[in-house]
């Protein structure tokens, strides 16, 4: 049981983080396109930034599994 609300709480984590991130890319390219664009700070698609999160809920799987006791 310990290790399944681990792997809950590892999850939501990454989720969060990950969702949070993709908002603020969302907000620095609405209100500064250039910058966002100079920097590469931006998720040209709803599609690629569904991926990144993904990517981040899988990698944060592999480390829970690869780390866990």
């Amino acid at each position: 049981k310990e290790n399944r609300a681990t792997l809950l709480s590892v999850i939501t984590f990454v989720v969060a983080l990950a969702l949070g991130w993709e908002i603020i890319e969302y907000a620095f390219m609405a209100l500064s396109p250039t910058y966002a664009v100079d920097l590469k700070i931006y998720s040209p698609s709803l599609s690629e930034a569904g991926q990144d999160i993904i990517s981040n809920t899988l990698g944060g799987l592999a480390a829970f599994f690869l780390l866990r006791k």
